[in-house]
């Protein structure tokens, strides 16, 4: 679908009738995007410059989305094409490299487009020395590409042929804006629908040998089911247990027909060091299973929000054609924004705020708590950061709402609620993050601590918000 040179030579034709055109507004919302504003009296267009992959090309589209911008490669571009003047177009060697000349204050600039596939590169030039640039084909060996080096033209790979623009309606920056927009747009809708649908599909084969895997271990753990009666029944026949015995023969009174079964035994342990090796295996057994079992629902869950994905048509995915790779590169579980803390209300009137993961933890105490709003957390037990919030910068906040928000951090955390606990506050500018620290790890200073027991009658007179 990229642009050949027979097109660009009608596209080089039909712009140059536009000319002088100005350059109102510039954006570079991906890294192998130009969008340029243009505007001349009553005609306004947006044209979109791409390059660097199968789309390689340019064309208008109807309306400039809000979306994130490469800044620091944007803000240099702006200051020196912002407001100037498109004064010509040339095709180079009639190739898929257009050059447009643009006049800004007494200086004239060159725009180069080298709109060869993923090959393709987007040049500023001054005096041919190169002064800003897009590199999308950074290994190129037989010219120096870098900033303030002089700029050569490319030994240009064979062309790609594109769509046919034979019997044109109207003109040929007409169909650019209608039919290869459009035919562009569809093409990258269907390629990020395979996207998905693959990436839903490798989640999918993950989560069942996960599942296979687990299924697997949870019969080895079954085996380990009755060893708790063996190990009653080697407890009640210690006596008889010698160091070196392979194996000792007892009734088994858990069975109702009381038969005498054979218990195979570890010749190098003591008696009591092989009946605790059938209650240790019996706890492992225990422990090994109320975790599978929870592990298996997850699964479960998490493969039929895949297979609901995997029939989805994609019907609402109606996005910009330049801006949906980005966008396919992540499966949202869920539709629903994540808030990542809980928010209470003080009997005070401050807002108590609770992270709710780890990495939740670090976006609540270091992108959204201020740095003399209170921060809490419970000693020597993995938990919820807690952020009290001022309302001002005057506010003091009263050791009755430290108390509250204490008491929400014990909630919160893996701490016994039966037992009294340490938790640590302290003003959040105190609160450090390690470097390379996992989630919600911090060091913090000049803290102070209550200690106190878990009362769900205080939590329950605090207003949700």
């Amino acid at each position: 679908m990229s642009l050949n040179n027979k097109e660009l030579a009608l596209f080089t034709k039909e712009f140059k009738e536009l000319l002088p055109i100005k350059i109102e507004k510039l954006y570079i919302p991906e890294e192998n995007i130009l969008l340029l504003t243009i505007y001349k009296k009553e005609l306004k267009k947006h044209l979109l410059i791409e390059v660097g992959n199968n789309y390689s090309g340019l064309y208008f589209i109807k309306e400039r989305p809000k979306q994130n911008l490469i800044a620091n490669i944007q803000s240099k571009f702006r200051n020196l094409l912002l407001n100037g003047l498109i004064t010509d177009i040339e095709q180079i060697n009639n190739d898929r490299i257009l050059k447009l000349t643009i006049k800004k204050s007494e200086n004239q600039i060159n725009l180069i487009l080298e709109l060869t596939g993923r090959h393709g590169n987007i040049f500023i030039t001054q005096e041919n020395i190169i002064e800003a640039l897009l590199l999308l084909n950074k290994k190129d060996k037989k010219r120096d590409l870098s900033l303030y080096s002089k700029y050569q033209y490319p030994q240009i790979p064979s062309g790609q042929h594109s769509i046919s623009a034979n019997n044109l309606k109207g003109t040929f920056l007409d169909y650019l804006e209608n039919e290869y927009a459009q035919k562009i747009k569809e093409l990258k809708s269907s390629e990020i629908e395979n996207q998905i649908k693959s990436q839903i599909n490798r989640k999918i084969k993950k989560l069942k040998n996960k599942k296979k895997n687990l299924l697997k271990d949870l019969d080895k753990l079954n085996s380990y089911k009755n060893y708790k009666n063996i190990g009653e029944l080697l407890k009640a026949n210690l006596y008889q247990i010698k160091r070196g015995m392979k194996a000792i023969e007892v009734t088994d009174y858990y069975n109702e027909n009381m038969p005498t079964i054979e218990i195979k035994l570890e010749s190098s342990k003591t008696p009591i060091e092989n009946m605790e090796f059938y209650f240790k295996k019996h706890e492992k057994y225990k422990r090994g299973v109320s975790f599978i079992k929870k592990e298996l629902k997850k699964i479960e869950n998490s493969l039929l929000e895949l297979e609901y994905e995997q029939g989805d048509t994609l019907s609402n995915a109606s996005l910009y054609p330049y801006n949906e790779a980005r966008k396919a590169q992540k499966i949202k579980k869920t539709k629903e924004t994540h808030i990542p803390y809980k928010t209470y209300l003080s009997s005070s009137g401050f807002k108590i705020l609770v992270g709710k993961k780890s990495i939740d933890n670090d976006y609540l105490t270091f992108k959204v708590a201020s740095g003399n709003d209170i921060w809490l957390h419970v000693l020597s037990y993995s938990g919820s950061h807690v952020i009290i919030k001022k309302n001002n910068k005057k506010d003091t906040i009263d050791i009755n709402t430290i108390y509250e928000a204490a008491h929400l951090a014990i909630l919160n955390s893996k701490a016994p609620s039966n037992d009294s606990v340490e938790v640590c506050y302290t003003f959040r500018k105190f609160v450090k993050k390690p470097p390379k620290s996992k989630p919600g790890a911090v060091i913090y200073t000049q803290e102070k601590r209550l200690y106190l027991q878990l009362n769900k009658k205080v939590v329950d007179n605090l207003k949700f918000i």
